[in-house]
């Protein structure tokens, strides 16, 4: 684990940008982002956990929530992210990513509080927004929901797997997204039930169930032993190695047989994911794997460079098949990355480089806090009706650190 000392500065630097990444969106409050006056969804819900085990006020992830469901359209339709300030625009207008049931869930656990939930029919609204993925979105009728376009994905220019950014061609049924979908219906489920709203809880649970099977059937390709997305309008699987094929680890979707495969054939290939700096967003088998950009790219690159959300959720994933050992060798490989290039926004996967917005204190400062989870065996991603995991992470830090 980083010597305290050199852990205290990191928090430190983490505690001293507070302030600035604290904006204001005149109905909801305060929240924060790393983004500069802009939410999006998925990064803030990794940003809500962080937030939490940095001890800062949950009402931020809260307005954030707030926020999403406040431009919800009357079908359930919201945007993937807001910008705030003067005025409100939607700087972009795909479906939002499928985080917000987690996120209120999230903040359950560590508040305790479900009551605002009952303001402004915001219970109502998250069902709503659900039910555009789970309707909506599946193009196919198969029990899969599409990706709007690359971008959507939240990887920018992983045009392979999702087709070109900003053009709607919804033809990726991604191994992320109904991982994703099925995280947030079991979510809905605890949700609906602590509100009690019965029916509810029992139409998500099998929701959640059936999205799983679906996922097994379609995405699963059992000659390679790897999850692939699905092409939607030409029905066939989208053979591209991508960091996404380990969600359904995270979602509890593969079977401990598909799990073993997975890890043991992919993750700790050296020549696929286990690089210098795992995990790469592709596979280094795969063309597209160039630390730099290829032409034509747009946004963020999602190569051959590692992140900190889809390091964290495998990580958790390859605890929930107890595969302690590599998830132990993962935390510390990615608290090494961290240490080499403090707060990027990404990491090259082959060589000590920090890459994108520097600095960046959103989502990689869950790198502090990996192998702290070991020691203290919390998940705070665990979808659960009571989870401690911040509790016994802040006093962790109160402890240990401060």
């Amino acid at each position: 684990m980083l010597p305290e000392g050199k852990w205290r500065t990191y928090y430190d630097m983490m505690t001293g940008y507070f302030p600035d990444a604290v904006e204001w969106h005149p109905p909801a409050g305060p929240f924060y982002t790393a983004y500069k006056g802009t939410i999006f969804a998925w990064d803030q819900y990794f940003e809500a956990v962080l937030q939490a085990y940095m001890g800062f006020p949950m009402e931020y992830a809260k307005n954030a929530v707030k926020i999403f469901l406040s431009q919800q359209k009357s079908n359930g339709h919201g945007p993937r992210s807001v910008r705030t300030g003067e005025s409100v625009y939607h700087r972009h207008n795909d479906h939002i990513q499928p985080f917000l049931c987690v996120s209120v869930l999230f903040i359950y656990n560590v508040t305790g509080s479900m009551k605002w939930l009952t303001v402004d029919k915001r219970y109502e609204k998250l069902k709503k927004y659900l039910n555009y993925w789970l309707d909506h979105e599946d193009r196919r009728g198969a029990g899969l929901s599409v990706w709007q376009h690359t971008g959507a994905t939240g990887m920018d220019n992983l045009y392979e797997r999702a087709g070109r950014i900003d053009i709607n061609e919804f033809i990726c049924e991604g191994t992320d997204l109904n991982s994703y979908i099925v995280r947030e219906c079991k979510a809905m489920t605890i949700i609906a039930e602590l509100m009690n709203q019965q029916e509810d809880a029992e139409y998500f649970r099998e929701q959640a169930k059936a999205r799983a099977e679906a996922m097994r059937k379609w995405l699963w390709n059992e000659e390679e032993g790897i999850f692939y997305d699905y092409h939607a309008v030409e029905k066939r699987p989208i053979k591209v190695k991508c960091v996404s094929t380990f969600a359904p680890l995270w979602a509890g979707v593969a079977t401990p047989e598909q799990a073993e495969r997975l890890v043991k054939e992919h993750l700790l290939n050296e020549n696929e994911f286990w690089r210098p700096y795992p995990i790469p967003a592709l596979a280094a088998s795969e063309p597209g794997y160039v630390t730099g950009y290829l032409p034509g790219d747009v946004g963020c690159s999602w190569r051959a460079h590692t992140w900190a959300p889809t390091n964290y959720y495998t990580f958790q994933g390859l605890r929930n098949y107890g595969y302690m050992d590599e998830a132990q060798t993962l935390a510390e490989k990615s608290e090494e990355i961290l240490d080499r290039n403090p707060f990027c926004e990404y990491y090259s996967s082959e060589y000590n480089i920090g890459a994108g917005r520097k600095p960046f204190y959103g989502w990689t400062g869950l790198f502090m806090y990996m192998r702290a989870e070991m020691e203290l065996g919390v998940d705070a991603t665990k979808i659960v009706k009571e989870n401690n995991a911040v509790s016994k992470i802040r006093k962790w830090v109160t402890d240990r650190v401060l």
